[in-house]
């Protein structure tokens, strides 16, 4: 009976024996475990930055190309701006010349023979009826110069007439 006490024994320790190196195998898998997760936790951690990375480098390139098509845009819009500028002084220059033409041309009126004038305004007196007497002392001219204004005007009155 000896032996039976003995397998007891011998049974029993290595009962202890194998619940000992499960407890060695389970610690050394937890302590993976533990360092597996730790890993993954640094890994989530680098996915994050590298996807910040990558949406800035996104972010970037997206702003680079914004920023190339609105430098087109403006160049575009300077060269269309430069031809209506230069469309612009042509016109502002052509406007220049005829306004000097117009001025000289008022100078020639403004500083015409005033003898001119006064038989300018002779011929409208005898236009509107006015006799020799009225012409010549309205205008300042002989008698003799608003009897052959009027019968100038005579003449070229009934000429068109005909």
């Amino acid at each position: 009976m000896t032996i039976a006490p003995t397998i007891s024994i011998i049974l029993f320790i290595a009962i202890a024996l194998v619940l000992v190196i499960l407890f060695i195998l389970i610690s050394k898998q937890s302590k993976k475990i533990v360092n597996i997760e730790q890993k993954q936790n640094n890994l989530s951690l680098l996915c994050e930055s590298l996807q910040q990375v990558v949406t800035q480098y996104i972010d970037n390139n997206q702003q680079q190309n914004i920023i190339e098509e609105l430098t087109q845009k403006v160049t575009q819009q300077q060269s269309t701006t430069k031809t209506r500028l230069a469309t612009i002084d042509q016109q502002i220059n052509d406007a220049t010349e005829q306004i000097t033409t117009l001025a000289n041309e008022v100078e020639i009126l403004i500083n015409q023979q005033p003898e001119d004038k006064l038989y300018s305004r002779a011929l409208k007196l005898a236009e509107l009826g006015a006799d020799v007497e009225e012409i010549s002392e309205n205008c300042e001219i002989p008698i003799a110069e608003a009897e052959m204004l009027l019968a100038v005007h005579h003449k070229n009155r009934v000429n068109k007439q005909y």
